[in-house]
């Protein structure tokens, strides 16, 4: 299954999936960082910093979310 979208600022990402069976969508929030052995990782852990990108881009996520919807 393909997500409907992903936005992404930086390393912060908000990827929409629609709900199997369900009316709706999830949004999974993460951040992806490189860990101590230069390895790709992700977390849905953030830190202050983080937060103006998650903002951001979760308020495109619902943007897109209910443009969806209406159509």
């Amino acid at each position: 299954m393909q997500p409907e979208r992903t936005f992404k600022a930086g390393q912060i990402s908000a990827t929409i999936w629609r709900r199997e069976n369900l009316d709706g969508f999830n949004v999974v929030l993460e951040k992806t960082y490189k860990d101590r052995e230069g390895n790709w990782k992700k977390t849905n852990n953030l830190s202050t910093n983080d937060l103006p990108k998650a903002e951001l881009i979760l308020k495109r996520a619902y943007e897109f979310i209910v443009l969806k919807e209406a159509s």
